[in-house]
């Protein structure tokens, strides 16, 4: 009680008029010796207020427009059309050609483990390695995971069909969607409610749905939670797509997942793959149409550039991409195998993608590593990128930091208000022991500096 008052009274009476009202018994304050803090108005209106009204008018919208348009969408050629087209989405249904979407398979168990396991399953990143790849990739019969706005269109320029395209940038638009003329009868795409809806509605083909979720945005955490609630699989907001790619394929089953084009850096005369896209032509058609990849110097001007220690030229985003990726690794520990040419290069076991194509994965078996054998192998890296687990309520908390030395353990002192059970002494002895075991580990030429 006294503790709320005291918040209360720094919110909008002055020391002597709070002492006063203390020391009267409480009783009714002046109305002239009260003010009130805009901040504290916002806040209020921004944790409480606004936060329902926002939900609401965001799920209400259609209901709302249909109310105020009853006499155009009651017009008897409206409702014969509406008739109409719901009557051909029908017997499309009903024959397969409009499946029903559905969540992400799952694979694996609440842990992370794999009960379901489904085979092994390419992952396609954008570097310029994947160029050599991309022919090879027609005769893989296992699962086969693109980006739905980068590698899918060239999949299908080389005569391959990804099982699953993965639509997670809301920047992405229609045109460059419709651009990468995936078959709705051979490939799933795996997407969430925030895309553009006019590309969601274009798509035929089988959907699996995944809501983003982020305890640090309220779109994410409140929003998004409450007015998808039917959507019952939840993934973080993927920054990257390498990311994004292996921790679906890992949910629904896939293992191994084998890298290729996941370079996270330019080759000497390449920024990224040499891709291919369907565009609209002039008279209506589509047409094969090639975008070259820039020459790595002509990002000095729009990017920090970095170079790595094995020689690998890179930009600065690349390298967050990269961490947040070994993030994903550290999480759900699929087990990789990388036949990419990057920054990444030594951090996974290594692999000959033509030998694992013309096997279907069979020169794979007995590769495997268990949980802490990758944890243990990773962590002292991401230690010295500034990225930790705290083990926090039965589970772990990441927390990035630039300088550990100076804000990790603030960090953790906060998470321990939210988990008593925290030992602030126990975590920080053991972030300081991965940052030490980092210097005595081989991770090859993967480390990076600014140039």
């Amino acid at each position: 009680m006294a503790e709320e008052l005291h918040r209360k009274k720094a919110e909008m009476l002055s020391e002597a008029d709070y002492q006063e009202y203390t020391h009267n018994g409480f009783k009714p304050i002046d109305e002239t010796k009260i003010w009130v803090d805009p901040h504290y108005m916002n806040k209020a209106t921004l944790e409480r207020i606004l936060s329902t009204e926002v939900r609401s008018a965001y799920f209400g919208h259609r209901n709302t427009w249909r109310n105020v348009h009853r006499d155009e969408l009651y017009k008897f050629k409206n409702v014969a059309g509406s008739i109409g087209r719901e009557m051909m989405a029908y017997l499309m249904h009903k024959v397969g050609r409009l499946p029903q979407g559905e969540d992400i398979p799952r694979g694996c168990n609440d842990e992370g483990i794999i009960v379901k396991p489904q085979g092994p399953a390419i992952i396609t990143g954008s570097g310029p390695s994947l160029d050599k790849v991309l022919p090879l990739l027609k005769n893989w019969k296992g699962g086969l995971f693109c980006s739905a706005n980068a590698q899918s269109g060239t999949v299908r320029y080389y005569g391959a069909h990804p099982t699953h395209s993965l639509m997670f940038d809301s920047q992405l638009t229609l045109p460059e969607f419709s651009e990468q003329v995936l078959n709705p009868r051979k490939t799933i795409v795996v997407t969430h409610p925030g895309m553009l809806p006019t590309i969601n509605a274009f798509w035929k083909g089988k959907t699996y749905w995944y809501k983003i979720f982020s305890p640090n945005m309220q779109d994410f955490s409140e929003m998004l939670r409450s007015g998808f609630d039917f959507l019952h699989s939840t993934h973080y907001p993927f920054a990257c797509a390498t990311a994004g790619l292996t921790a679906f394929a890992h949910a629904m089953g896939y293992d191994p997942l084998i890298y290729v084009g996941a370079d996270f850096g330019f080759s000497k005369t390449a920024d990224r793959f040499t891709e291919h896209v369907k565009r609209m032509q002039p008279n209506g058609r589509r047409k094969w149409v090639t975008v070259h990849p820039k020459k790595p110097e002509g990002k000095k001007d729009d990017s920090i550039l970095v170079k790595a220690y094995n020689g690998v030229l890179t930009h600065y985003l690349h390298v967050f991409y990269s961490v947040s990726t070994m993030c994903t690794y550290w999480l759900d520990t699929p087990n990789i195998i990388d036949c990419s040419d990057g920054i990444l290069t030594g951090l996974f076991p290594r692999g000959n993608i033509e030998d694992i194509i013309d096997s279907q994965g069979e020169v794979l078996k007995g590769r495997t590593q268990t949980r802490e054998q990758i944890r243990d192998f990773i962590e002292p890296w991401l230690a010295h990128k500034g990225s930790f687990f705290v083990p926090m309520l039965d589970a772990h908390k990441l927390c990035h930091t630039i300088n550990p030395e100076d804000t990790l353990e603030p960090a953790v002192r906060l998470f321990k208000k939210q988990d008593p059970d925290i030992d602030v002494d126990a975590v920080m002895k053991h972030s300081y022991d991965m940052l030490e075991k980092y210097k005595g580990m081989d991770y090859g030429g993967n480390s990076y500096r600014e140039t």
